[in-house]
């Protein structure tokens, strides 16, 4: 599965945004935002891209050069978690809504 050198950016960004001291929490939803918001109109099932998205991610945290150890790896699970929550919620309900927030199921 190829990514483009923009969704690369996007995943690029939520990673810096999480290397600080977690103020960059809003930072990293909204490049995952815009990263699953990209893959809309995508053939692919979630799973297919969940298994491509974790690949890059780990691609990504060594170009970053992140160290081995605890907080890598809750870096990593946090914008994994991150991007589950915005690819499922806009397959859900099929985008943003009109104020560019994520609704679930039960707000719509």
């Amino acid at each position: 599965m190829e990514f483009t050198h923009a969704e690369r950016a996007l995943l690029r960004k939520a990673i810096d945004g999480g290397m600080g001291n977690g103020s960059g929490l809003s930072s990293q939803r909204e490049a995952l935002r815009e990263l699953c918001d990209n893959f809309r109109d995508s053939s692919r099932g979630p799973e297919q891209l969940l298994i491509g998205f974790k690949a890059l991610l780990i691609e990504a945290a060594n170009d970053a050069r992140l160290p081995y150890g605890a907080k890598r790896s809750e870096l990593l699970s946090r914008i994994v978690t991150v991007f589950i929550d915005e690819l499922y919620g806009l397959r859900a309900t099929g985008g943003p809504s009109s104020d560019g927030q994520r609704r679930t199921s039960q707000q719509v």
